[in-house]
C-alpha cells in the first residue's frame, strides 16, 4: 500500500534513508518494509533471468 502510494522503489529507499516513514504506525512500517522487500527481490530476480537469458544466447550462437 505505502510502496504503490510513493511511487517506485527508489522513492521508497530514500524514504527510509530520510526517516519520513517514522510517524507512520507499525502496521504500516511493517506493509511499507514488507512490500519494499519484495519489490527488491523481483528487481534481482528479474536481473538474474535477464543475465541468464544472455548466457544462454551466448551459448547458442558459439
Amino acid at each position: 500500500w505505502l510502496l504503490s502510494k510513493r511511487g517506485s522503489l527508489d522513492e521508497g529507499l530514500n524514504l527510509i534513508e530520510l526517516g519520513r516513514i517514522s510517524n507512520q504506525s507499525r502496521l504500516e512500517k511493517a506493509e511499507y518494509f514488507h512490500f519494499l522487500g519484495k519489490a527488491k527481490i523481483l528487481n534481482f530476480t528479474n536481473m538474474l533471468l535477464q543475465q541468464n537469458r544472455l548466457i544462454f544466447e551466448n551459448i547458442q550462437d558459439s
